[in-house]
């Protein structure tokens, strides 16, 4: 059996409560947030996001809106791959804007997998408010099942 890549689009930023973004750097905050998605935290990941934030995602033709849908889209994704894992190589920051690339992977047998993923996100008022994702939609994977 094979499926796409994984939903990965929503998975930046990790930041408490709104003010938190005032006292933190950027590069914390997108630090935080890997650390949470590694963790596989979806109650703390669906916090940093904006009640009406919206994700694209390369695997959609439809953006995912609302913290409560990226939420399940993150419980989705930890199910179906339970190791995922994000290593982070670039954060760069301008303004409100942040771009970040990193790797997602996974080494279940028969379904291992890296993939490159860059992501843009706007965050306003110390949440993310949109998140695009950008990754290879060809990259077939087998789930060993």
């Amino acid at each position: 059996m094979t499926f796409r890549a994984p939903f990965i689009a929503a998975m930046i930023a990790i930041i408490p409560t709104q003010s938190a973004i005032a006292d933190v750097s950027r590069q914390d905050f997108v630090e935080a947030l890997f650390d949470a998605f590694n963790a596989h935290d979806v109650e703390t990941l669906k916090t940093f996001y904006s009640e009406d934030a919206v994700v694209y995602s390369p695997e959609s033709c439809e953006p995912t809106i609302g913290r409560e849908a990226i939420g399940e889209g993150y419980s989705q994704m930890f199910q179906q791959i339970p190791d995922v894992h994000d290593a982070l190589e670039v954060a760069v920051t301008d303004g409100n804007k942040t771009a970040v690339i990193f790797t997602a992977s996974s080494k279940i047998p028969g379904a291992e997998f890296e993939l490159p993923i860059s992501a843009f996100l706007t965050i306003e008022d110390g949440l993310i408010v949109e998140d695009r994702a950008f990754f290879d939609t060809d990259m077939e994977m087998t789930c060993g099942r």
